[in-house]
């Protein structure tokens, strides 16, 4: 994720916009349950409004 958010700040968006994180459960085979880091990336439109584009998860 900071390979992405590093040329958001160079540009001058601030990546606080753009990724939002967030934490989901994930339940395994074994009947635990693990939190994963997801981060839900949101492009700017021509109106300035953020859209949703995708949600992201470490390895994806």
């Amino acid at each position: 994720m900071k390979r992405a958010i590093e040329p958001c700040e160079t540009t001058g968006y601030d990546p606080d916009n753009l990724f939002r994180g967030g934490t989901k459960m994930v339940r395994l085979g074994s009947g635990a349950e693990l939190a994963i880091k997801e981060f839900n990336l949101q492009l700017p439109d021509p109106s300035g409004s953020s859209v949703p584009t995708r949600t992201l998860s470490p390895g994806s």
